[in-house]
């Protein structure tokens, strides 16, 4: 029987053809090839990719909602002690009566002056931040909330098809086929669980994410 010598061992033919001919080794292989392509490559097209793509623009639009409310806050805040302006002026008198007695009074007056031009400008910061609360603030609100709820939705029900599957089973055997057949159920919960973790990981790989998004999207992983 041939052999051929390595720095190792010798491996006969057999040896090295159940190596090189592993059916094994292929599906781990074709697994780490789909796996690293998702992953750089993910499906954009996937409702769960928009999903979670939303909310990881939601999170930093709502930052930058705080941020423009903070300003505005900050020169209201600023802006209020100048809108009146007082000074106070003292009038005492001193005087003798008919007896030469000397008597004296004072009395103190505070004189406050309207500034127009700063009322304006608080006006103006006011309608300003009204609007933000009317519009980008519901909107930005509602975006994240949304998202999340739906992030969270389609985690839950990509764990329970899995689950189910198995009858909640921990030592039913666990597949991966990478060409199942179309009408394959079962093959396509296993293929959604996947798809899911891998979008979740394409994201986590991003740098400058919010810490919103890297805490929750942990989290959804730790759940499938």
């Amino acid at each position: 029987m041939a052999s051929c010598n390595n720095e190792f061992n010798t491996l006969t033919e057999a040896q090295l053809l159940s190596f090189y001919c592993n059916a094994e080794l292929e599906i781990v292989e074709d697994y780490i090839e789909q796996f690293l392509k998702e992953t750089i490559f993910p499906p954009v097209n996937d409702e769960f990719y928009r999903t979670v793509l939303q909310y990881k623009e939601s999170c930093f639009k709502t930052d930058q909602f705080l941020c423009e409310r903070k300003q505005l806050e900050n020169k209201i805040q600023a802006l209020y002690p100048t809108v009146w302006t007082h000074r106070q002026n003292t009038i005492s008198q001193i005087g003798e009566c008919n007896e030469g007695k000397k008597a004296s009074g004072s009395c103190t007056v505070t004189f406050s002056e309207f500034n127009w031009t700063a009322a304006l400008e608080l006006k103006t910061l006011h309608e300003s931040l009204t609007a933000l609360h009317t519009s980008k603030s519901a909107k930005a609100d509602m975006d994240y909330h949304f998202s999340k709820m739906k992030c969270e939705l389609a985690v839950e029900l990509a764990v329970k098809s899995f689950m189910e599957h198995y009858q909640l089973r921990p030592d039913y055997p666990c597949y991966v086929k990478f060409h199942p057949a179309e009408n394959d159920l079962n093959c396509r919960h296993r293929e959604n669980l996947k798809r899911n973790c891998t979008i979740l990981f394409f994201f986590l790989r991003e740098a400058g994410l919010h810490q919103d998004f890297v805490c929750n999207a942990k989290l959804w992983l730790q759940n499938m």
